[in-house]
């Protein structure tokens, strides 16, 4: 697409919905800020400097001190900069986290400003932060348990061999550990190299769905062959205990009766008094920072609205099945899509309306590809389609005609009768080494040719047609 069009910011305001919650600078081939909208602008004006026709690499330091590298290198190679947890200090000294891209645009091949889209992800990293603390302090007080643990059994030991003739002493050692067993607060279990239970404690119970211990112990098959989920995580923990003999700890997912339940395996290779080895193993309940694990992630790979592949996963995505591509030498198909006249959808029926557009539209398409195809929201109204081992036009063509006939079916809002076209810019991969952006840049290049001949079609890309 022509880059003049891209330097006014009025049409960069039309393409980039508010939806996309980014700020956004553009400059002009002399570094000179053309645009920057009020997140940015906000961040000037609390350093008391107005930040529209300054030179980027002018910029007070701080807080565009990082930022500036950035710019620098993107000019440099001209090539796209991702970035992401990049520092930007605000007025009170503090910082915030950034993700984005520093895209260099060129004019007949030569340098002609830049464009900076930035997002604010410090929630993000300082949920990550608190998440890593939490794993170091859970670690910790496994730690200090097993080690509370550990020295309550050696003390154990040492008053039952000082006092062996004490009968009653002997008892009240026993029962002291027997508490401590019981009431640790995780699961202990001690089992035979092949998975079988020797021993085990309440709360081990407890996290498979077992009544009482006494049943882990009358078991006629393993743990492996019963509550491992993965089969091989067990073959694994075995083989590294038997071979290495030191602690060893894994992630693991069990069985239970109320599903699965995601545990950490704390281990160690140990000699009953028969001289039989066996597995010490202590059994902590994860599940709640697993899940925090999984919120995190869904946060930054899912579309809040659609509910599918955002933009950074997509891209992730794309890289992968062109690496695939390029090891298997296969073809792959990707579409562009945008829907036509959504704007005005927008003005006349409000956001609230266009959202719900925006939803219908993902489960027409959704219901049109396979669940081994991609469905992304680019931002916006625009959409990526990846479809895997699609490389015949007529299947692309066939495709994207059932999409737009789809897509051209009235939508029925609260009595409301709402219809809106799709186009659509096709772009089969033919094992050139091309990079996520480029290919969507040839498929968006397709695109702008369906929008120029009036939308609600669709256009394959043609290399002789730029």
């Amino acid at each position: 697409m022509d880059n003049k069009l891209l330097l006014d910011p009025n049409m960069l305001l039309k393409m980039m919905s508010v939806h996309m919650d980014m700020g956004f600078i553009i400059t002009d081939k002399d570094d000179i800020i053309i645009y920057a909208d009020q997140f940015i602008q906000s961040i000037a004006d609390s350093q008391g400097f107005q930040i529209l026709n300054q030179n980027f690499l002018n910029l007070p330091k701080p807080p565009f001190k990082y930022l500036s590298f950035v710019f620098r290198s993107g000019k440099a190679d001209m090539r796209p900069q991702h970035f992401n947890g990049l520092p930007l200090e605000n007025i009170h000294g503090d910082n915030q986290y950034f993700a984005g891209l520093m895209l260099p645009l060129s004019d007949n091949g030569l340098y002609s400003g830049m464009i900076c889209a930035l997002k604010d992800i410090t929630e993000q990293i300082i949920l990550e932060q608190r998440l890593v603390i939490l794993q170091e302090e859970l670690e910790k007080a496994i730690e200090r348990r097993t080690e509370t643990l550990t020295e309550c059994v050696r003390e154990l030991e040492k008053k039952a061999q000082a006092r062996k003739g004490n009968e009653q002493v002997l008892m009240d050692i026993n029962q002291r550990y027997k508490n401590l067993f019981e009431n640790v607060g995780v699961g202990i279990c001690r089992l035979t190299p092949d998975g079988m239970f020797i021993e085990a404690n309440s709360h081990m119970a407890f996290l498979l769905g077992i009544n009482n211990p006494d049943e882990l112990k009358k078991m006629n098959t393993s743990i492996r062959d019963k509550f491992f989920v993965d089969k091989k995580q067990w073959d694994y923990l075995a083989q590294k205990l038997l071979n290495e003999k030191t602690i060893h700890r894994q992630e693991v997912q069990l069985s239970s009766k109320d599903g699965h339940v995601w545990t950490e395996f704390t281990a160690l290779l140990a000699t009953t008094k028969w001289g039989q080895n066996c597995f010490e193993v202590i059994v902590s309940d994860i599940s709640d920072r697993k899940q925090k694990e999984y919120e995190l992630y869904k946060k930054a790979t899912e579309d809040s609205l659609t509910q599918i592949p955002n933009r950074a996963l997509c891209l992730d995505r794309l890289e992968q099945i062109i690496k695939k591509a390029r090891r298997t030498k296969e073809s792959f198909t990707l579409f562009f899509l945008d829907l036509d006249e959504f704007k005005e959808t927008n003005d006349i029926y409000g956001h609230q309306a266009g959202d719900e557009i925006l939803v219908r539209t993902t489960r027409r398409i959704l219901s049109q590809i396979r669940d081994s195809d991609t469905l992304a929201r680019f931002g916006g109204d625009e959409f990526c389609l990846i479809l895997n081992s699609l490389k015949n036009p007529y299947d692309a063509e066939k495709l994207a005609k059932n999409i737009i006939n789809k897509i051209n079916q009235p939508f029925n809002l609260k009595g409301f009768i709402i219809k809106i076209g799709i186009s659509i810019g096709i772009f089969i991969y033919d094992q050139s080494d091309l990079t996520p952006l480029a290919l969507i840049q040839k498929a968006d290049h397709a695109l702008y040719k369906a929008k120029y001949l009036g939308g609600n079609t669709y256009v394959f890309y043609d290399v002789d047609s730029r």
